[in-house]
């Protein structure tokens, strides 16, 4: 048998906190190292933690470690609990992170460790409140491979909830959770042994272990099919250089870089999900601000623009403040919606077909483009209702009721129509062909309410 220790927080020499430290660091990469899907964090970063970050976790006073040592004599109090572990093998770990206070209104129970992942979306109670629940949340749960099928798994979970119980404030309630992989039988069969009950989390879970949230990956093809596509097009065309190529390329990274974050939902890649956006807006911007440019200008410009670009990637990744990075987007965007209103109407003769046609399709652009942010608004605001009513009905059609996929898909075909308008206006292409080169729904939109009515005139 084994037994379990909880990880003091104060040594009575350094020689013997270092030491702890060692320790919980070794077994800590060995559980990366050996299950990295059971993990949100990653053997490459955390190997190259310094000393003082391992000994900050240890100390936290937000969460306790407790550690499963090899068999010997049962530890009868804390006095030797340090030589014991200090003396004896470490076989596993889990880490008791909380309390979180949070009031019973506010808390979703298809999803309570939501309090830890978003809590800047719940009221902190006082200390005198009433309807208070506590949180806590099991984590970094391990049990080294040798040592697993011999209950050390469930007397590390058992002993976490004993001293929860024993820890608790005078709450009205007490919550445990964790988060574990779906297709993790094993874990999934012991927590539920422990007394642990499924929450109805995200269907998206579900539906692949290669993806955490599958409908939010799947719909970012939209981004990266139309700049395919609008690639495609511009090599049929004979003055097709560079500069018309990047406002696509930029496009598809939107794809690729929000689906790498839907896919894993780490950090590192959220930045890339977040900065994406700039990198399709900004070249779009540099083409409508240089339409009639020199090359010389052009070229100073697009240095301006970069320098700006590079500076607001460094502020985010280092600040992960997102007012900059807002108010540059929506400057882009308002610049690149003027602009193009502009060229619209020097660049195509007052009353032609041409016009018409253009016009619809920027019109349908922006409405479906604002629509998706506004899915993507509700969505946020109505995120535990939505769920709950994606758990009742059940799949298929809980993925209709992703609103996240539908903003990437209305976003997606609005700003596929933009950069090919743009392009088509800035370039000085024939207008004639403007709806025929244009992927799904463009061509429609140039025939619809949208475009408005008919004109006898035909050429731009």
């Amino acid at each position: 048998m084994s037994n379990i220790v909880l990880i003091p927080q104060a040594f009575p020499t350094l020689k013997e906190r270092d030491k702890i430290v060692d320790l919980y660091k070794h077994l800590r990469l060995a559980g990366l190292k050996q299950d990295p899907k059971a993990f949100s964090a990653t053997y490459e970063t955390e190997s190259e933690f310094p000393y003082e970050k391992w000994l900050s976790r240890i100390q936290n006073p937000q969460a306790r470690t407790l550690i499963a040592l090899d068999e010997g004599e049962t530890v009868p109090s804390s006095d030797n609990t340090l030589t014991a572990l200090l003396s004896r093998e470490w076989l596993g770990t889990v880490t008791i992170v909380g309390p979180k206070l949070v009031f019973s209104s506010e808390i979703d129970l298809n999803a309570p460790w939501r309090v830890f992942t978003e809590g800047d979306r719940y009221t902190t109670p006082q200390a005198d409140d009433r309807n208070v629940v506590a949180v806590y949340m099991i984590a970094g749960m391990f049990v080294l491979p040798a040592s697993r099928g011999r209950g050390n798994g469930r007397r590390l979970v058992e002993d976490a909830s004993r001293y929860i119980r024993g820890a608790s404030p005078a709450t009205e309630q007490t919550i445990l959770v964790l988060l574990v992989e779906a297709d993790n039988e094993a874990a999934r069969k012991l927590y539920e042994r422990c007394g642990f009950q499924e929450c109805n989390e995200e269907v998206d879970y579900m539906v692949t272990r290669y993806a955490a949230e599958f409908i939010n990956t799947f719909t970012n093809l939209v981004y990266i099919i139309y700049a395919i596509y609008g690639l495609y097009q511009l090599r049929q065309k004979p003055n097709a250089g560079f500069l018309r190529t990047v406002p696509y390329w930029g496009l598809m990274a939107v794809g690729v870089c929000s689906a790498l974050f839907h896919i894993s939902l780490k950090y590192h890649t959220q930045m890339l999900d977040d900065l994406s956006m700039m990198f399709t807006t900004t070249p779009v911007l540099h083409r409508v601000m240089t339409a009639n440019a020199s090359p010389r200008v052009t070229i100073i410009v697009g240095m301006v623009l970069g320098s700006t670009l590079l500076a607001l990637v460094i502020y985010h990744v280092k600040t992960d403040e997102l007012l900059l990075h807002s108010l540059f987007f929506v400057g882009s965007v308002t610049a690149i919606g003027i602009s193009t209103m502009r060229m619209i109407n020097t660049r195509t003769r007052a009353g032609s077909e041409a016009r018409r046609q253009i016009w619809g399709m920027v019109r349908f652009g922006a409405v479906i483009f604002n629509l998706g942010y506004w899915l993507w608004l509700v969505d946020g605001w109505m995120c535990s209702y939505l769920r709950s009513i994606r758990g009742t009905v059940g799949l298929p059609w809980a993925f209709l009721l992703e609103l996240h996929g539908w903003w990437h898909i209305c976003t997606g075909i609005g700003a596929y129509i933009f950069i090919a308008v743009i392009d088509h206006l800035v370039s000085g292409d024939d207008h004639r062909d403007i709806p025929g080169s244009l992927a799904w729904p463009a061509p429609w939109a140039a025939q619809s309410v949208f475009a408005g009515k008919g004109s006898d005139k035909k050429q731009a």
